[in-house]
């Protein structure tokens, strides 16, 4: 809601809620899937990247003109910030770095491949 002035550079893995209903219901079905775990993550993106996906829906440049924060901080701003804020202290240990998941037995049991994150937002 534009409270924060920009996003620590911070990856995440993301599902759609679709694809996590469908593996559930795919694993009840499938005898094979029993006492397996998934993992369940479409794609791995920036919060910056994230941010620029809903500001062209909900923010400035589609219709509802939220105020969507859609701008990387720079490091030093955030182990600044770090020194006050224990949440944002505990996010710097993985700043820059890139998350990957691996998820084709997930895929598999889905029956093909995850539903895009900018059409989820």
């Amino acid at each position: 809601m534009g409270k924060m002035p920009g996003l620590p550079k911070i990856s995440i893995g993301i599902v759609d809620v679709r694809d996590v209903a469908k593996a559930h219901l795919n694993a009840v079905k499938d005898d094979s899937a029993v006492n397996k775990r998934y993992m369940l993550v479409g794609e791995s993106r920036w919060f910056a990247s994230l941010g620029q996906d809903l500001d062209e829906v909900y923010g400035k440049k589609g219709s509802n003109k939220y105020k969507v924060v859609s701008k990387e901080l720079p490091k030093w701003l955030c182990q600044f910030v770090g020194c006050f804020d224990k949440q944002m202290a505990s996010m710097m240990p993985f700043w820059g770095s890139e998350r990957s998941y691996k998820n084709d037995d997930t895929k598999t049991l889905l029956g093909g491949e995850f539903i895009p994150i900018k059409q989820s937002v």
